[in-house]
This record gives C-alpha cells, sequence and structure tokens, in this order.
C-alpha cells in the first residue's frame, strides 16, 4: 500500500491509510462511531431488560424456595407482572401445548383465578 488517505467515518479528518479497508483514523474514532451508532439499539434492550428483569423479580417471589407455586391472577396483577413478557416457550410433561417462560421460571393459566409456576 503506498501511501494511500482516506477520509475518518466518524471525525471527517484526512488521515494516512495503514490498511486498505481502515475507515477511521484512529480507534477512539472507530469506538466513539460505533457508539453512537450503537446507543438506540442498546436504549431500547436495557429497557426491555429491566422489564424482564422485573417481571422475573415477581415470579421469584411468588415461587419463593419452591418448585412450584400457584399464585393468583391478583396477586401477581398487584405485583406488577405484565403477563406479555417473556424469553421463550418451554414444553413441560403436564401440558400439551407449550407455556411461556422467563428465564428459568415457566407460568400458565392453572385456572380462572390461579396460574401455576414451576421452576425448571
Amino acid at each position: 500500500m503506498k501511501d494511500e488517505h482516506g477520509t475518518c467515518t466518524n471525525c471527517g479528518s484526512f488521515f494516512k491509510m495503514n490498511r486498505s479497508d481502515q475507515k477511521f483514523c484512529s480507534n477512539k474514532c472507530r469506538s466513539r462511531f460505533h457508539n453512537a451508532t450503537n446507543l438506540a439499539n442498546c436504549k431500547l434492550m436495557k429497557r426491555i431488560n429491566k422489564e424482564l428483569l422485573g417481571d422475573y423479580r415477581v415470579l421469584k417471589q411468588c415461587l419463593g424456595d419452591s418448585k412450584e407455586s400457584y399464585p393468583t391472577k391478583e396477586k401477581l396483577k398487584v405485583l406488577g407482572l405484565s403477563f406479555k413478557r417473556f424469553t421463550h416457550m418451554e414444553t413441560i410433561e403436564e401440558r400439551k401445548e407449550p407455556v411461556l417462560a422467563l428465564y428459568d421460571i415457566c407460568f400458565y393459566r392453572y385456572n380462572e383465578k390461579h396460574f401455576k409456576l414451576i421452576k425448571i
């Protein structure tokens, strides 16, 4: 590579390129560019993770040290469970269809008034 120059993608300064695919004048500019680019996604992910953690704490509180629990829907609602957020779906032996899971706790409507929580 013979004395090629480029324009920094972040700050716009003119710099001598060390590689043909170099886009930034320094590591500092590269880092600033990627931090600024990912900031919007980062805020969204932080908010979602905070909400998931809040719901997980509610389920964990209702479950306590047990493997199973049958809290009322009203209790879960009062404690702030959203009923809409989950991390994945699990198939458990006692149910034919998959149930919602939040990390390591499955939950589903057990009857009109109760939900069943299962630690997996």
